[in-house]
């Protein structure tokens, strides 16, 4: 379930792009402006199934960790910006060699200033951001392994965080801005939902029984909490109470990653998309730039984002197969000790788990 998540998440960020920029006058389904909230739920994603994969394990190694979210990313950011910076040079527009650096290093949205991260594949700030608090998350663990500790300051750190955002600014939506002059938002968002994500992950994991269990008021609640996950992206409401829709986007993952519901059955239909999610998300921003730059899309609204979604998708089908998935398990055999769980196996949360492994996560 979750993996169809993260794919009907890109196609709402890649609607909420392509709707904004290319029809911004007209209404639809997100009008509030929210749909960037679809990011902190990717975050709260990457924050529970790397609790799964690797944070919340016996052999954890940071360095292994290190490697493998690197080689996660790194490959098809590096293909999209040079897709992106190959559009903006036959465009004539200008290049900035120091913010082209940063991008290439992740570390574009570090707290260095928004100018360099707008001018290139603005999607990939949230890639800075992940790489930046994943191995941040993963030095507190590693230096504070009690379980109950580390627990208490992942919850403090999202509480901070939330708490500066919230007297500072009127938005979460300004992710590649600072407030003191040096603090990211965009890293500060992923400081408050990645944490998240573990915690809700642990939960998952002390009562795994529960979860586990068929329970017919369990998927009505899904299904209560995904509407009002939907509605959260389209109702009009002040800004600020976009702090208190993050433990809801909360409560619907940790319920979506039951495997005993109506629900599972509606996402197998979704789940190819998961598989390309990151490509799509990664790389819709190149075709967007080319309709503009071209002025080649259909002028219609439904006509022409039916057009725009169909190319992405079936660009991220390529990336996801040419580029992402022979790049991530080539650098992977040549220079981790072992294969990482795959994306798709680490959301598969069913699998036979030892004894001692649940005891040890029953101590939550």
């Amino acid at each position: 379930m979750l993996d169809a998540l993260r794919g009907i998440g890109a196609l709402l960020v890649i609607y909420g792009h392509y709707h904004f920029e290319l029809w911004p006058d007209r209404g639809g389904l997100i009008t509030s402006s929210r749909g960037y909230l679809v990011v902190d739920v990717f975050f709260l994603l990457s924050g529970f199934v790397l609790a799964y994969a690797f944070y919340d394990r016996p052999s954890f190694d940071i360095w292994e960790f290190t490697k493998k979210r690197a080689f996660r990313l790194w490959p098809l950011h590096l293909a999209s910006l040079f897709c992106f910076v190959l559009v903006m040079y036959l465009s004539g527009d200008a290049i900035n060699e120091l913010g082209l650096l940063l991008n290439v290093l992740l570390l574009h949205n570090a707290g260095f200033g928004d100018w360099h991260t707008n001018a290139f594949n603005y999607p990939s700030w949230s890639l800075s951001v992940e790489l930046i608090v994943n191995l941040a998350l993963a030095v507190v663990i590693l230096a504070i392994p009690n379980r109950r500790w580390n627990t208490l300051l992942l919850a403090a750190l999202g509480l901070i965080s939330a708490a500066i955002l919230f007297f500072t600014v009127d938005s979460l939506n300004k992710q590649v801005s600072n407030v003191f002059g040096f603090l990211n938002i965009g890293l500060l968002r992923g400081f408050i939902t990645m944490p998240m994500g573990i915690l809700a992950y642990r939960i998952f994991a002390a009562h795994r029984d529960w979860f586990e269990r068929e329970s017919r008021l369990r998927t009505l609640g899904v299904g209560v909490l995904l509407l009002l996950f939907v509605a959260t992206l389209s109702l009009p409401s002040p800004y600020k109470t976009d702090f208190l829709y993050l433990p809801l986007y909360g409560a619907v993952i940790l319920l979506l990653a039951s495997p005993g519901t109506f629900w599972t059955g509606i996402a197998r239909q979704f789940r190819f998309l998961g598989e390309i999610s990151f490509a799509m998300y990664i790389g819709h921003m190149i075709v967007l730039k080319i309709m503009k730059e071209t002025g080649f899309w259909p002028q219609d609204y439904v006509p022409g984002l039916l057009f725009a979604w169909g190319l992405s998708i079936l660009l991220a089908i390529v990336a996801h197969h040419a580029i992402e998935k022979p790049a991530y398990d080539w650098l992977t055999r040549r220079w981790c000790k072992s294969p990482a769980p795959t994306a798709n196996a680490a959301y598969q949360l069913t699998e036979t788990r030892s004894a001692p492994a649940l005891a040890k996560e029953k101590s939550l």
